[in-house]
């Protein structure tokens, strides 16, 4: 959905998006898998990637495309390995979209969750992420 309103944001065939749930996405890709930095120093690193993707950098090339006045909620986890990542997608991936989208968005908010239930595959199904989505959402 991200990628959609990048490319065709101000289409006016398309519907206007309002709201976004965003859910370990891999928006810088997966530089941070390797990282052995503690998840306490990941979390308060500036959400600024320290280096683009090609992926990434083309989302850049257009994010003046994506529609003013969204909300989007950031979920993303990690397991707690020492890799401070969701099994798949790094933190500091995940949480790079509030860069990407900065000045863009009328509200931006994060919901971070560890431990088993932040694994990657697991997240779309842990209720407090459910909870937290429908509370947003409506």
């Amino acid at each position: 959905m991200v990628n959609q309103a990048l490319k065709y944001g101000h289409d006016k065939r398309l519907p206007t998006l309002n709201k976004i749930v965003t859910i370990g996405g891999p928006f810088d890709g997966l530089t941070g898998f390797l990282s052995t930095q503690t998840e306490a120093t990941v979390r308060r690193l500036d959400v600024k990637p320290s280096r683009f993707t090609k992926h990434f950098s083309e989302m850049l090339k257009y994010r003046h495309n994506f529609p003013d006045n969204v909300k989007l909620l950031n979920v993303y986890g990690d397991t707690n390995t020492g890799y401070n990542n969701d099994g798949f997608v790094g933190v500091a991936s995940a949480r790079s979209i509030r860069y990407l989208l900065r000045g863009k968005l009328t509200q931006y908010q994060e919901a971070f969750y560890s431990g088993e239930q932040a694994a990657h595959c697991a997240l779309n199904q842990n209720p407090s992420v459910a909870h937290k989505m429908i509370a947003f959402l409506w």
